[in-house]
């Protein structure tokens, strides 16, 4: 819904997917991170988004960070840097455990 999603406090996040529904593209060399609030690598680090990951229909288990536990609160992000995006939608699925 492009808003950002929060995982709760001390939750195990478990894994990670990536499922891009319109390919990124971008008028120069754009590079998308995705994590959460306090890692915002914690999913894959900065790759460009040419990168076939982010190829319409693709479908990725993302496990660069992961387990990891929930220090306070996250949102779930995509961070652009380089250059801007000018299309590209994609879900990025969470499984996580609620903790203590």
């Amino acid at each position: 819904n492009g808003a950002a999603q929060t995982i709760p406090d001390n939750a195990v996040i478990t894994r990670a997917y990536l499922e891009a529904v319109v390919s990124a593209t971008s008028g120069g060399s754009a590079t998308i991170m995705l994590g959460i609030t306090d890692d915002t690598n914690a999913f894959i680090a900065a790759t460009r988004e040419n990168n076939a990951i982010y190829v319409a229909e693709s479908f990725v288990e993302l496990t660069a960070g992961l387990p990891q536990k929930a220090d306070g609160a996250q949102s779930v992000l995509a961070t652009t840097a380089t250059a801007a995006l000018t299309d590209g939608t994609y879900v990025i699925w969470v499984e996580y455990y609620e903790g203590a």
